[in-house]
């Protein structure tokens, strides 16, 4: 997958800064192949509460956008490992008492067959844009790590700078236990 982005974040670690003031923020997870992909948020708020937004199939709730969290989820593309234009969109309205968030993708696919992939081999990639911008205004990431894992920790939208949130990318690939142990908020899976 090509993203038309006009900054594209290759590297782990790599990081740009946000927009402070924005109406919605949309973070959208693209993909063609053949798997069930689903897009993840977890949290940190500023004063130590954690939560997330994930998929009804796992339990979760896709978010409100206007009340805490403040993010909402669009819904489940791809079902039945379909290839195509697939495209799972997070939209955050307000970043003030967030510490925190953590883009997470799972595959599906994967996680209910018990295996384990590199989303590598799939042509997934992330988008981040704030209302007024274009696509290709945009951040991206590919979610290009070869290691193996049924979840991946695309990025960190860090809102604890003076300069304002900014956006790391991870690329961190793991099993779901994995991603509770290093994301606390996520262990709302697992119950």
């Amino acid at each position: 997958m090509q993203l038309k982005s006009k900054v594209v974040l290759k590297e782990k670690g790599s990081s740009a800064v946000l927009p402070s003031s924005f109406k919605e923020m949309l973070v959208s997870l693209k993909w063609t192949k053949d798997v069930d992909l689903d897009l993840m948020a977890f949290f940190d708020t500023k004063d130590g509460k954690k939560g997330g937004i994930y998929t009804n199939l796992l339990g979760g709730n896709l978010g409100d956008l206007n009340a805490h969290p403040f993010m909402k989820l669009s819904g489940d593309a791809g079902v039945g490992a379909q290839g195509g234009d697939n495209q799972e969109d997070l939209v955050i309205s307000k970043l003030d008492n967030l510490a925190k968030i953590y883009i997470v993708a799972l595959n599906y696919t994967v996680q209910q067959a018990g295996g384990s992939e590199s989303f590598g081999d799939y042509d997934g990639g992330i988008t981040v844009k704030t209302d007024g911008q274009k696509e290709e205004d945009s951040f991206g990431m590919l979610l290009d790590s070869m290691e193996k894992g049924t979840v991946a920790l695309v990025a960190t939208i860090d809102n604890t700078g003076v300069a304002g949130p900014k956006l790391i990318k991870e690329n961190k690939v793991m099993s779901l236990a994995d991603l509770v142990a290093a994301v606390p908020a996520a262990s709302v899976l697992t119950k």
